[in-house]
């Protein structure tokens, strides 16, 4: 809920200032919700829960936008259609490879009945996977932010 709503300030965002500054942004968001994932536990209370997931949800948002501002400028009008096709068929399989990665985790970590399983092996996993969004986060995060600065002549 938090995304949808905020997702239109990040677009306001991207059309006034660097788009890729704002996606950026969202990246380092998204980091940091990873990161304080790492500090969840099964006697972690719901408001520690939902701050990590409101500060997600924020960074999916200000990532989206400005994201698909990007591709659309880069693309000459007649090419939109594709470009956008592409940009949604991209955060697919995105999340389809999560899905996956988590699903690989909990099979490996917790067999085949991860609900019966210890609640610390199902910590341990879920950290495991937080540690994975964080790294490919970060790796997201140091790959954008060149592109960030760069002036808007040169695509930014």
């Amino acid at each position: 809920l938090l995304m949808a709503a905020v997702a239109p300030v990040a677009g306001i965002l991207s059309d006034r200032y660097r788009a890729g500054l704002i996606a950026s942004c969202g990246v380092a968001l998204v980091l940091i919700a990873a990161l304080a994932a790492l500090g969840l536990g099964s006697g972690s209370h719901l408001l520690h829960v939902g701050l990590v997931l409101a500060v997600q949800g924020l960074g999916f948002a200000f990532f989206s936008s400005p994201n698909m501002t990007m591709v659309m400028n880069a693309v000459p009008p007649e090419r939109a259609g594709i470009a956008s096709a592409l940009s949604a068929g991209a955060r697919s399989l995105g999340m389809v490879s999560g899905m996956l990665i988590v699903g690989a985790l909990i099979s490996l970590n917790l067999g085949h009945d991860p609900v019966g399983a210890d609640p610390d092996r199902l910590v341990a996993t879920m950290h495991a996977s937080f540690w994975i969004l964080a790294a490919l986060t970060a790796l997201a995060l140091a790959l954008s932010l060149p592109a960030s600065f760069r002036s808007r002549r040169q695509g930014a």
